[in-house]
């Protein structure tokens, strides 16, 4: 492809991943789980059973995971919407420091 036709297409591979995610946080509740931020840019899927290594291996990660979310429905029970704040902090601690608040 010349640069200008490449440049076309990640233009348009970017808009089509912003409107998947745009989807994935409308289907996930829209905002984080735990502290309610409901910024897009912000937000994240988190895997509730910590096998998010193993998912992303099979799956591939970033849009690819969108897709396979959408694939397969939007599934709920091993998936949820937290900010990067809270991903983190739950991966580092095991649990947000929200939680202690409450």
């Amino acid at each position: 492809l010349c640069g200008a036709c490449r440049g076309r297409v990640r233009s348009y591979k970017n808009q089509q991943t912003r409107k998947l995610k745009a989807e994935i946080v409308e289907n996930y509740g829209g905002k984080c789980k735990c502290c309610s931020e409901s910024e897009p840019a912000f937000l994240t899927i988190d895997h509730i059973n910590n096998d998010g290594k193993i998912h992303r291996q099979e799956v591939g990660e970033g849009s690819r995971m969108y897709i396979w979310l959408k694939r397969h429905g939007f599934p709920q029970d091993r998936y949820q919407l937290l900010c990067f704040n809270c991903n983190h902090a739950r991966s580092l601690f095991g649990k947000c420091p929200h939680k202690h608040v409450k």
